[in-house]
């Protein structure tokens, strides 16, 4: 699909931007870049460090499902599913990576079948959920690329939410949804064990997602955003993969607020230096667990 950009007094959104292009540095700073800002040295490592994709299992596997999920059409034409090989046989197993080597090099990304079988399950999961089957019945765009200013510090940011929804009126409001709001952010994330979310949400500082996604969208739109996450397991539980929609109290959305307004600060204190600026060192003590016991001096 080729991107088609529309430019708006405060920023930018694109369609079909290519996921390598929307990464590049230059494009801004992402949701990720904030949640490394307590080490920087870890973002331009983040930019330039060589991964070994050959252990990206889980990571592919998260990116077919949302692929699939949101994008099925797409799916079926970047991905193609993979035959079953019987891998305890060697000759068949060399057979296995001879063609998906072959498919990379075509560009085509290849699936396992055992995990083609998973998405189908997962997806069929979430769209019993009544929550997601509402929000997915509303339509939406998958992968909006949006791109704005910062207006205290003039960073360069970015966001792309797996699937917005605008123009959201009286007549298809879903109940869940405060009336103030006109926009519709949903966000789906896997998760091994469904118990965890709150954990999850913590541990990878998804309430600065909220926070950062929001005031992007709003700034470049002028609506109002409501911003959910959909939680889909990748472990089954009594033969399901459990779901849950989450949405973060005014507690959570603040407190990511404030932090992102920290991490552009100290971004933009950063960028205006020079590139020994980057060179940080985290300093740790010993863990609590290990002293507690310690007489103190």
């Amino acid at each position: 699909m080729n991107a088609v950009v529309k430019e708006v007094a405060s920023g930018f959104f694109t369609d079909g931007l290519p996921n390598d292009e929307y990464h590049k540095p230059e494009k801004g700073l992402s949701t990720s870049d904030i949640k490394r800002m307590d080490d920087p040295a870890s973002i331009i490592w983040n930019r330039t460090a060589e991964q070994d994709t050959s252990k990206l299992s889980a990571v592919d596997f998260g990116t077919d499902f949302h692929l699939y999920f949101l994008e099925s059409d797409s799916f079926h034409e970047k991905c193609q599913v993979l035959p079953v090989f019987n891998r305890r046989k060697p000759a068949e197993k060399q057979e296995e990576l001879d063609m998906i080597a072959d498919w990379k090099s075509k560009g085509i990304i290849p699936v396992t079948n055992e995990d083609f079988n998973k998405c189908k399950a997962m997806r069929e999961s979430a769209l019993a959920h009544p929550t997601i089957a509402a929000i997915m019945a509303l339509g939406g765009i998958a992968e909006r690329s949006y791109f704005w200013t910062d207006p205290k510090t003039g960073v360069e940011c970015k966001c792309r939410p797996d699937l917005l929804v605008l123009d959201i009126n009286d007549s298809n409001r879903p109940s869940f949804m405060p009336a103030h709001c006109t926009t519709l952010v949903f966000d789906v994330k896997t998760i091994a064990q469904i118990g965890r979310i709150q954990n999850q949400i913590e541990e990878l500082q998804y309430f600065v997602q909220d926070a950062f996604y929001t005031r992007g969208i709003e700034q470049v739109t002028g609506s109002k955003v409501f911003f959910c996450f959909g939680f889909v397991s990748t472990s089954l539980s009594l033969g399901r993969y459990p779901v849950k929609v989450v949405a973060l109290s005014d507690t959570a959305k603040f407190d990511g607020r404030r932090l992102i307004d920290e991490k552009l600060a100290e971004y933009s204190a950063l960028s205006a230096g020079d590139k020994s600026s980057w060179q940080t060192i985290v300093e740790m003590d010993r863990p609590y667990w290990a002293t507690k016991d310690e007489d103190l001096l």
